[in-house]
């Protein structure tokens, strides 16, 4: 989100948040997620920033910790294999317990 990740209020009271654009892609690869998961945050050696939210009992115990690890670094292997920038400058990952795709 822009804004420093604070959405803007209104006269009315209501929020409104802006989000950078983003390049067409395939809608499997977008979500919406409205949750009150705790996030790890890296930055690639690219300054890309890659978070891993998860349930904040798991994120305490370092269950993300791995898959940040692994997150951060593939944008890079992925970038340097095939000389092409990572697009975007963020990449969320959440971990959503018992999410059942296309059902």
């Amino acid at each position: 989100m822009l804004n420093n990740n604070q959405p803007e209020i209104l006269p009315n009271g209501r929020l409104l948040a802006r989000f950078e654009q983003t390049p067409p892609m395939s809608t499997y690869l977008v979500a919406f997620v409205l949750t009150d998961y705790q996030c790890i945050t890296n930055l690639t050696v690219n300054n890309i920033r890659v978070s891993v939210c998860g349930r904040p009992e798991a994120m305490s115990k370092g269950e993300g910790d791995f898959a940040l690890h692994v997150g951060t670094h593939v944008i890079t292997y992925f970038e340097e294999s095939y000389n092409v920038p990572y697009p975007l400058s963020k990449c969320d990952h959440f971990a959503i317990p018992d999410f059942s795709a296309g059902k």
